[in-house]
């Protein structure tokens, strides 16, 4: 149960920072831990490797949430950023849309 919180939380702290890189060798890293850990904790082969799913489902979505967190805070506005001008000057529009 710690594990899994413990995944969670690293699953979020990945997702701010880092991409997807970095959920993967976390990932490896998490299921080469529980591996470790299974035969200190005498568990069989099914609860190894619901231990495993468990783990890898908090990591992935605590990587997903802090990578939601993550773009919500690029996209928020800044103070003294005129969204206006912006979409204004948008190359999209066109050089006939400035005149």
């Amino acid at each position: 149960m710690l594990l899994t919180f413990a995944a969670g939380a690293t699953g979020l702290l990945v997702g701010l920072r880092f991409r997807v890189p970095a959920l993967i060798a976390a990932s490896v890293t998490s299921v080469a831990l529980c591996l470790l850990a299974a035969p200190f904790a005498e568990l069989g082969l099914a609860a190894t490797t619901g231990t495993i799913l468990a783990v890898l489902c908090a990591l992935q979505g605590g990587y997903l949430a802090g990578l939601m967190l993550s773009c919500m805070w690029s996209r928020f506005p800044r103070p003294g950023y005129d969204y206006w001008q912006a979409v204004i000057r948008s190359p999209l529009r066109g050089a006939d849309s400035l005149k």
